[in-house]
Order: structure tokens, then C-alpha cells, then sequence
């Protein structure tokens, strides 16, 4: 919307051209900003999903190998499905829910994948905010979200052993973005500059720009784990890790 604001945008087909985000497919043309086509988002995603396809595939034929290659191939499915959600072409917010679903299976088998389910689902389920737009919507929609997040931290407090804290700094500037996003979108946006007519776009660009580059730090860290697990076992289940030095 922004972009259409600032003439770097042109939106084809009887689509009203003020709403390239309502959610139907039609043609946008970039005038400025170079156009992105489906088979360079096929491309993108094919090699962002190749760490994954690798790890899985690379290894020799002993216990200890296919262990490995199945702890792979439990990250690769997460990984995947993120890289999807973040290179895929006409991908919709819901679609998250590819990954974060197997995701909350592998979520209580370690401490680094209950921490990457929590900060998934905080920026992956606010993203779906938007999509709830009647004023009697947001009680329930805070409730839902304020419910499953707990959910999440009680996973990462059940994997934390001695002193080690149950949010990170990094959870904790996640959280406060969140706030401080609903705080813009929700309240300042619509009671003050809502009114005037200032800036519709904002609160929906500022939830796709926030939320976009919390799900890219997740796939990331789905990366970094991958790495991980192909050189050694270091992420497996710490019940694993307890049979193998017995």
C-alpha cells in the first residue's frame, strides 16, 4: 500500500488498485522496485530448503549416522516449510502454521527448539492479527494469542535446567516489538491518526515489516541447528544424550 502511495506500484485487473493486500491474487507491476517473478521465488525457495536436503541425505550407514540423519530430517521438515513461507511466491499469513505444527512436536525435545517455537509463534501468530479487523474481535483474538503464548513459555521453562533463564534477551526484545506494535496498531493508530485519515496503510505495513523479519531470524536459527546436527548430535533430545553416555 505504501508503495501504490508513493507511485511504485500499479495494480492490473478490475481489483480496486488501493488494495493490492485484500488478499485476492491479481497482477501487481512494479514500476520502481524490480519485479519479482514465480519462477525466482521457486528458485530462491529451492535453495533456501538445500541445507536441509543435503543434511538429510549426506552420512554413511552406522547407528550413529541414521540417528543423526533422522534428527535431520525432523529439522529439515521445519526448515523447509519456513523457507517456504519466507520465498514462496503468492504465500498467504496463515500458511505459517506449515511449520509451526510440526514444529510444537519437536518443541519438548530440546530447549533450542522450544525457544524457536516460541518466538515463531509470537511473530507468526500476531502476523494473523490483521486478518481479525471488527473492533469485538481483539478481546478474543488477545486472549487466544496471550493463552498459547504462555503455553510456550511454560515448554521453554520445562527444558531450562540450573540458572539459565527461561527468556533471553532476544525473547525479551521480541516481546517488547510485539507490544509496542499492538500498542501502534491497535490503540494510537485507530483512536488518533485514524480519524484524521493519516496513513490507513501503516499499521498493516509496520505488522509485515516487524513480523517478516522475526520469521526470517527463525529461519535463521533453523539453519544454524541444521548446521549444528550435521556435525555432531549436540541438539538431540537430552534424553538421548544421557542413553548414549550410559
Amino acid at each position: 500500500a505504501v508503495l501504490l502511495e508513493l507511485g511504485c506500484l500499479s495494480v492490473s485487473g478490475s481489483v480496486d488498485a488501493g488494495s493490492p493486500t485484500s488478499g485476492l491474487v491479481q497482477s501487481v507491476v512494479t514500476v520502481v522496485l524490480k519485479q519479482v517473478t514465480p519462477g525466482t521465488t521457486a528458485v530462491m525457495t529451492l535453495l533456501a530448503s538445500l541445507p536441509a536436503l543435503v543434511s538429510v541425505c549426506v552420512g554413511g550407514l552406522d547407528q550413529q549416522s541414521r540417528q543423526r540423519r533422522q534428527r535431520a530430517f525432523e529439522l529439515a521438515v521445519v526448515h523447509c516449510a519456513l523457507s517456504a513461507f519466507c520465498f514462496g511466491w503468492h504465500v498467504h499469513e496463515k500458511a505459517v502454521l506449515t511449520a509451526l505444527v510440526p514444529l510444537a512436536l519437536l518443541a519438548p525435545t530440546s530447549q533450542e527448539l522450544a525457544r524457536l517455537y516460541f518466538r515463531l509463534s509470537l511473530f507468526g501468530i500476531y502476523a494473523l492479527f490483521p486478518l481479525f479487523t471488527q473492533v469485538q474481535e481483539l478481546p478474543i483474538k488477545v486472549l487466544c494469542f496471550m493463552v498459547h503464548m504462555s503455553l510456550a513459555v511454560s515448554m521453554v521453562r520445562a527444558k531450562c535446567t540450573g540458572d539459565q533463564p527461561v527468556l533471553t534477551t532476544l525473547d525479551k526484545l521480541s516481546m517488547a516489538s510485539i507490544f509496542g506494535l499492538f500498542v501502534f496498531s491497535e490503540v494510537y493508530h485507530p483512536l488518533v491518526m485514524a480519524p484524521r485519515g493519516e496513513m490507513p496503510f501503516l499499521p498493516l505495513m509496520a505488522t509485515s515489516v516487524v513480523c517478516g523479519c522475526g520469521v526470517l531470524t527463525c529461519w535463521w536459527s533453523s539453519l544454524l541447528m541444521l548446521s549444528s546436527t550435521a556435525n555432531n548430535d549436540g541438539n538431540q533430545p537430552e534424553s538421548v544424550k544421557k542413553a548414549k553416555s550410559d
